[in-house]
């Protein structure tokens, strides 16, 4: 056996053990429900100023053209 066969086997190994370690120490993820799903959405929308505007209801959105609806002069 070749150093260079040596040395990969214990970067293999070495990188085996690392990651038994990580999964033995790292807590698991708790599961996603779909009540985070929604709250995610809400704040996302908040964040993006959508803030009178309850999920059902359809949002009015300006025309094309001016900043205040109106068509071109």
């Amino acid at each position: 056996m070749t150093s260079a066969t040596l040395a990969i086997l214990v970067l293999i190994a070495v990188g085996a053990i690392a990651g038994l370690v990580l999964y033995i120490l790292l807590p698991p993820k708790p599961p996603f429900t779909p009540e985070q799903a929604i709250n995610d959405s809400i704040v996302a929308r908040q964040w993006a100023g959508d803030l009178g505007h309850p999920p059902s209801l359809p949002i009015d959105l300006p025309s094309a053209g001016s900043v205040d609806g109106g068509g071109s002069d």
